[in-house]
């Protein structure tokens, strides 16, 4: 089974980033239909499948796609609805579409991510100096015996 925590990241990142990106036209309106259609079918799970195929059902997918605002709704009612069907905690309307300004405008967002990558590079070296500083000195500890 899938952790839901990192499906409920993953629906976060592609819908806040198609949604923020999207211009109205005839070819993308056909376009993001089709990826409403076959978006489940991208998760190797059939429950999370059935899931966001129930979902997405339940959605007027055409009504959505003339303005720009409102596919950002619809984009966002799929992600509430998610968590909410997996008793997730997950941010209103407004910390959604905040976070993604954050994401893509600050470098703030970069450096933390480089910093929590690097922690656990950082730990383990730190560990293995302690053991080389103990082998040292019980060796010399135990010569001087």
């Amino acid at each position: 089974m899938l952790n839901k925590y990192y499906i409920q990241d993953l629906l976060y990142k592609l819908l806040s980033q198609i949604s923020y990106f999207y211009i109205v036209s005839k070819s993308n309106k056909k376009k993001i239909i089709d990826f409403f259609d076959t978006l489940p079918f991208f998760f190797f799970n059939t429950e999370y499948q059935s899931l966001l195929y129930d979902i997405i059902q339940r959605q007027n997918i055409k009504s959505y796609i003339d303005k720009p605002e409102h596919l950002k709704q619809l984009c966002y009612n799929i992600y509430s609805e998610f968590c909410k069907i997996q008793e997730i905690d997950y941010e209103n309307f407004e910390e959604f579409y905040d976070k993604m300004d954050d994401e893509l405008y600050s470098s703030k967002n970069y450096y933390q991510y480089k910093i929590k990558n690097r922690i656990h590079s950082y730990l383990f070296i730190l560990i293995i100096i302690v053991f080389v500083l103990s082998y040292i000195y019980l060796t010399y500890k135990q010569d001087s015996y």
